[in-house]
């Protein structure tokens, strides 16, 4: 496990799991996620289910106080998992390949998380026309971005904004402008466009992640409420 460091303004903590280094045993799962986890083809996919599965819980349930079996982990009204209400505790949750990040919150905020592995993409050019928001679009010479690396942090960006909404990708990629620079050093704002409605998110990358990881974080006021689609 690794501390991931943020802006010291902001009241969040982010963990970030080598899941071929954590336990897959069923002792913190339950009858229906074991299912889930047989359903799947490959073995490291049922090791790696079952392992963000016991380490989320077993974090959350350290934190929070409650016990491990009233601890709910699949989305539900919001299209993101969360705690009873009566708690305070606020947490999101990505993964990639191996990689699990879980943030945490027990401020008036509402975090989002993405996490992408550093890879080769498939035809960049044609991706980037449509996740590209129109400002993002003028912002570039060409109106397209022609490396993996590029693309996939604003990605991981505007996964971390949707996060934080509640939405997920629900609402369009191509709504959320986020910014370009390769390494955002203080945090800085991404805004979405839902109907007549303009969001404004703060973005922060948590430094000390491990090389060839993209991980980024989205807050948002709790207090404004969940995006209703």
């Amino acid at each position: 496990m690794v501390d991931l460091v943020l802006d010291p303004e902001i009241e969040l903590e982010v963990r970030l799991f080598d899941l071929d280094l954590c336990s897959s045993g069923d002792a913190l799962v339950n009858p229906t996620e074991i299912e889930r986890a047989n359903a799947l083809v490959r073995d490291s996919d049922r090791r790696h289910f079952l392992a963000r599965r016991s380490v989320l819980r077993a974090l959350l349930s350290e934190r929070s106080g409650l016990s491990p079996e009233m601890i709910e982990l699949d989305s539900v009204e919001r299209r993101k998992p969360s705690l009873p209400e009566t708690d305070s505790l606020r947490f999101n949750a990505s993964r990639s390949d191996r990689w699990f990040a879980v943030v945490l919150s027990e401020s008036a905020i509402e975090p989002g998380i993405d996490i992408e592995v550093l890879r080769e993409l498939p035809d960049v050019a044609s991706l980037s026309r449509r996740i590209l928001s129109p400002e993002e679009t003028r912002a570039l010479g060409d109106g397209i971005v022609h490396d993996s690396e590029t693309l996939l942090r604003l990605w991981t960006r505007k996964e971390a904004v949707l996060k934080s909404l509640g939405t997920g990708l629900s609402i369009d990629p191509a709504h959320v402008t986020v910014p370009f620079e390769a390494d955002l050093s203080r945090s800085q704002r991404a805004f979405v466009r839902h109907g007549d409605s303009i969001h404004h998110v703060t973005l922060i990358d948590p430094h000390c992640a491990p090389d060839g990881i993209i991980v980024c974080v989205g807050v948002t006021d709790r207090l404004i409420g969940p995006i209703r689609h």
